[in-house]
């Protein structure tokens, strides 16, 4: 069977913000209609490998492709990239209802002060839609719950068809159901062809959803699949020696603590 082809590749990549090294040494394929997670602790460079891809930080040494160019080549193809921030990188209480933040999704296709199409009023509904928010496009951003806000950043992402979405820790500052359902969604798109590349701090979450995970902390720990990337001696290097892994209740995650203990297949062992 054919290799899927590769929508984003990292070949020795080295990104370094003055003296300091913030990712060191990437190598990473992403084939098209996968869903990649990476995770990694805080300062691990997990945002930093995502501005990589999109071309806002060039690497010290490395290559990066996307679509294969660099992505800083790639002209009006970068409409063909979603992207959505960490919520907490957007002004939740500026004046706008769902349905106008939706459209600022096809300013890259109308340019500022043009007014929308046919088409890009079609675009931004299919896109709220899509997204199960469709109900909600008058109401202000301020008054959506945190669930339903992410969920129109991503139609904001998706309003402009794109082939691959990016989305940095998506779930920040959302309750349990809503990132449930979040990862849902993202795993449909993906189910539809998309390709989606997620930045998250929590493995125990990201991991039901994704079909491969990325371990960073600032080198590749390891990149497979969920099931290859939840053992006792990842948890330690990204987490610290005293991690588990906990897969009960409804979204598993991780316990960080100086009395928890792993046997030898990363396990919480038994007092």
């Amino acid at each position: 069977m054919a290799e899927e082809r590769a929508v984003i590749e990292l070949e020795r990549v080295t990104v370094t913000y003055q003296y300091h090294v913030a990712l060191e040494d990437i190598t990473m394929r992403v084939a098209a209609g996968e869903f990649l997670a990476i995770v990694g602790p805080n300062g691990a460079g997990k945002t930093t490998l995502l501005k990589a891809v999109l071309g806002t930080v060039r690497p010290a040494s490395g290559s990066v492709r996307v679509f294969g160019k660099a992505p800083w080549k790639l002209g009006g193809e970068r409409r063909r990239i979603g992207y959505v921030p960490q919520g907490t990188a957007v002004d939740v209480s500026f004046p706008v209802r769902a349905y106008e933040m939706v459209m600022m999704g096809r300013y890259g296709r109308m340019g500022l002060g043009n007014r929308a199409s046919a088409a890009d009023k079609e675009a931004v509904g299919r896109a709220m839609e899509r997204v199960g928010i469709a109900e909600l496009a008058e109401e202000p951003i301020s008054r959506l719950s945190g669930g339903q806000r992410q969920r129109a950043f991503v139609a904001r992402a998706l309003a402009n068809d794109p082939e691959l979405l990016l989305l940095d820790e998506p779930t920040t500052g959302v309750d349990v159901a809503a990132t449930e359902s979040l990862y849902g969604l993202l795993r449909r798109l993906r189910e539809e062809g998309m390709t989606i590349l997620v930045v998250s701090h929590d493995i125990g979450v990201v991991a039901n959803y994704a079909n491969s995970v990325a371990c960073i902390n600032q080198r590749m720990v390891t990149h497979g699949r969920p099931e290859e990337v939840r053992s006792g001696e990842v948890l330690a290097c990204m987490y610290g020696p005293h991690a588990a892994f906990l897969d009960h209740g409804p979204v598993p995650h991780i316990v960080v603590g100086e009395h928890v203990h792993l046997d030898e297949e990363g396990k919480p062992a038994d007092e």
